[in-house]
């Protein structure tokens, strides 16, 4: 599997001494590395928030205003699940033990992404080349947005921090209706070629937790 990479030169120790001194900072506090009660006590209020809508608008929304009060409600549900234990999950935030990491990670196959996808994309290509444009593809907008140097420049960029906000709203939609399926159809995030199950838990593997 061909994956284009770049190289990041060795400058006198500084990540060295960053991990170290993180890792002191934990040794020192007495604090853990992974979650501690308050990341469950999250997650608990997460799935009664995500159920109790869940169940008021399938069975108890009798009128198009609590049909859409509820189906907001439900809406955040949804993110909440994508943003916090998915995203907690899948940077192994929970737990020393992978299982679980990798079952938060899955909440997002259950409400309707693609996990696998989401870890190469954002945990491989977005952490390793964050804002490097051609390697970040968290950076391609297709042009309607400019948040790089090297991107062109386009006359509507000038009112691009007016616009971001509302159309920031609507980006599940964009990654579920067009990035999931063209990644899906072509086989490729961006210049990369999208990792298959078995070669992604080959590199998890090896990456450790």
């Amino acid at each position: 599997m061909s994956v284009k990479t770049i190289r990041f030169p060795v400058c006198g120790g500084f990540h060295a001494r960053v991990k170290q001194r993180v890792h002191q900072y934990f040794v020192d506090n007495r604090m853990p590395k992974t979650s501690d009660w308050r990341l469950f006590l999250k997650i608990g209020i997460i799935l009664i928030w995500f159920v109790l809508f869940y169940v008021l608008y399938v069975f108890y929304a009798t009128s198009l205003l609590m049909s859409l009060l509820t189906v907001v409600a439900l809406a955040q549900g949804f993110l909440l699940i994508g943003f916090n234990m998915m995203q907690d999950g899948a940077h192994h935030s929970y737990s020393r033990q992978k299982t679980i990491n990798w079952l938060m990670g899955f909440t997002l196959n259950l409400i309707g992404g693609s996990h696998v996808r989401w870890c190469q994309k954002h945990n491989i290509l977005h952490h390793t080349y964050t804002n490097i444009y051609g390697f970040d593809v968290d950076l391609h907008t297709t042009g309607l947005f400019r948040l790089s140097p090297a991107q062109p420049w386009h006359a509507w960029h000038r009112w691009q921090h007016l616009y971001a906000w509302p159309l920031y709203s609507v980006l599940t939609l964009s990654w579920a209706l067009y990035g999931d399926v063209r990644t899906f159809v072509s086989g490729h995030i961006g210049h990369h070629p999208m990792y298959d199950l078995e070669s992604y838990c080959l590199i998890r593997r090896a990456r450790g937790p």
